[in-house]
This record gives C-alpha cells, structure tokens and sequence, in this order.
C-alpha cells in the first residue's frame, strides 16, 4: 500500500508539473503571439506613418530578439519539460518494478504462510491424536493400577488372616 500511495503522489506531482508547465508554455506562447502581434502592428505603422525609421527598426530589431529570446526559453522548457517526464516516468516504470516485486514475494510468503498453516493443522491433529492415544493408555494403566491395589489390599488381608491362623495354630501345637 506504502508503494501505491508513493506512487499515486509521484504520478499526481508528475501530473501538477506537467500542467504547470503546460501554462507556462501557454503563457509564452500567449506572450510571444502578443509580442508578434505587436511587431507586426508596429511594422505597419513604420509603413504608414514614416515615424523616424531608425528608432522603428531599433524597436523592430529589440522585439525581434525578445521574441527570438522567448522563443528559445519556451524551446528550453519543453527540453527541460520533456527531460522530466521522462525522468518522472522512468521513475514510475522502477517505483511499478519495485510494487511488481513486492507483490510478487507477497505472494510467495502467502504460499509459505499456507503450506506452513497445513503444516501446523496436521501437526496439531497429530498431537491431537497421539494426545487422546496417552490418555486412553493412561486411562488402562490408571484401572490396572486400581485393580492392582485392590488386589494388593485382598492378598494382604488374606495374608493377615493367614498369619492368625498359622499364629493360632502354633499357639495349638
């Protein structure tokens, strides 16, 4: 998601530049057809007024080099215009490489994640099993233990009355 929202906000700055620039141009462009306009009303009254030719061309000459100078600033904003974008879009193409890659291990660690999940569920019944196997075993030992002292008890009470009676007999004899 980091990479997504890093990437939307290069494509949104990317896209808020370029329309600047796209202004700027426009507004060059506006200025250059503004001074052009000029020149050319300029050239015409030169024609037909005869106003001092020397100061007209001077004036000619000067709007020609700011048109000339605007021209190769806007010549150098798309140079540098283009040399971002591609710049911007070469960085989208390695930001898209770097989600491409993510999404990729993504995908394996869910895959790892599932084989590891079954791997836990059958570990877990088997424990289970072998679980409710020492319980079932504990169960038999725990009668046979009982059954045993039971025994026990009655092989030691007969044995008492044994001894009485092999005492008594003595005590006869």
């Amino acid at each position: 998601k980091e990479m997504e929202r890093q990437t939307e906000e290069i494509q949104q700055k990317m896209e808020a530049q370029v329309a600047a620039e796209v202004r700027q141009g426009e507004e060059l462009r506006e200025r250059i057809e503004a001074l052009q306009e000029t020149y050319t009303s300029v050239s015409d009254q030169l024609e037909m007024s005869q106003i001092s030719n020397e100061k007209l061309q001077v004036d000619r000459d000067n709007l020609r080099n700011d048109v000339q100078r605007l021209e190769e600033m806007l010549e150098e904003e798309r140079e540098l215009n283009e040399k971002e974008r591609k710049e911007a879009e070469d960085e989208a193409k390695k930001k898209q490489e770097q989600l491409d890659k993510l999404n990729q291990k993504k995908e394996e660690l869910s895959i790892t994640v599932r084989e590891l999940d079954k791997q836990m569920q059958a570990e877990r019944e088997a424990a289970s099993k072998k679980e409710s196997s020492l319980r079932t075993e504990l169960s038999g030992v725990e009668e046979a233990l009982t059954s045993s002292r039971k025994e026990t008890g009655q092989v030691l009470s007969d044995l008492k009355e044994a001894r009485k009676e092999n005492a008594s007999l003595k005590d006869k004899v």
